[in-house]
């Protein structure tokens, strides 16, 4: 009996540094957010997306940063 692999049309993100899921009706294809940010379906260059290696422009990564500096700040004062 011979198999048959049916194409559910879901493929990794043709973004090389990407591993989100992309819908494709076939060859390679970028998820949304790729898509939506510019990236390259060739896989040769970096991810652009906001979020790309843990990099969140957000505004709560702001304030997760101020928060942060201001912990810090203060184990400083307490220290010395």
């Amino acid at each position: 009996m011979t198999k048959t692999k049916l194409n559910s049309g879901y493929v990794d993100c043709a973004c090389r540094d990407c591993v989100e899921i992309a819908i494709t009706s076939g060859g390679p294809a970028l998820c949304w957010e790729c898509e939506e940010a510019g990236c390259s379906a060739e896989g040769t260059d970096e991810c652009l997306r906001s979020d790309a290696y843990g990099q969140d422009e957000g505004p709560e990564s702001d304030e997760l940063i101020q928060e942060i500096n201001s912990l810090l700040a203060q184990a400083v004062w307490v220290a010395s």
